[in-house]
C-alpha cells in the first residue's frame, strides 16, 4: 500500500492531484498472447478518459517487475514508469491539461 501523503512522495508529478488507480488487470493463462489483454486495457484507459467525471488528471498502474508483457503494452498506452518498490513496478499516465 502507497501512502502519497509520505514526504517521498511529494515530487511526483500526480501528488496533490486527482488520480485513478487500476488496481489489477489480470488474463487468464489460457487466454493470454491472444490480444485480450491489450483491448482490455484499450478500453479501460478510453473510459477512464471519457467517464471520470472531468477531474481525473492522471491513471496509474502496478505490475510485476519481471512482467515485460505488461510493461510494454501498459508504455505501448503512453504509461511510463514512475517508480519500482519491492512489491511491483508504477508506471504512470497524464490524461489531460486541467
Amino acid at each position: 500500500m502507497i501512502d502519497f501523503e509520505e514526504e517521498e512522495f511529494h515530487g511526483l508529478p500526480c501528488y496533490g492531484k486527482v488520480v485513478c488507480w487500476i488496481d489489477y488487470l489480470m488474463i487468464d493463462e489460457k487466454h493470454q498472447g491472444k490480444g485480450y489483454g491489450k483491448l482490455a486495457f484499450e478500453k479501460l484507459v478510453e473510459d477512464i478518459e471519457k467517464t471520470a467525471l472531468g477531474i481525473t488528471e492522471y491513471a496509474m498502474i502496478r505490475y510485476s517487475l519481471d512482467n515485460d508483457v505488461a510493461k510494454k503494452i501498459y508504455s505501448s498506452f503512453g504509461f511510463e514508469e514512475l517508480f519500482t518498490l519491492e512489491d511491483g513496478c508504477y508506471a504512470l499516465k497524464h490524461l489531460k491539461e486541467m
